[in-house]
């Protein structure tokens, strides 16, 4: 890092425990939404497969996805343009 007073704050953050301590938390509320929303993403993909299939009710997808009827009713909607 060309800053040099930037690189020792990294520093600290990556090589000490205080700075484990402090950012592991951080982290770790990182991955938690990432995973959340490559998971919902997923859940979506999958819903609208079966939507597009065509031989699912609204219940059964929301039971299959993990989605909620309320948002399996909201991707068959048709796109605005």
């Amino acid at each position: 890092m060309y800053n040099g007073i930037l690189a020792d704050r990294v520093r600290t953050f990556k090589e000490t425990d205080g700075g484990e301590r402090h950012m592991g938390p951080v982290f770790e509320k990182f991955k938690d939404e990432i995973t959340a929303e490559v998971s919902e993403s997923k859940q979506v993909e999958f819903a609208m497969k079966l939507i597009l299939r065509g031989r699912d009710s609204v219940d059964e997808i929301s039971e299959m996805t993990g989605l909620s009827k309320e948002k399996v009713l909201e991707l068959m909607q048709p796109a605005a343009v």
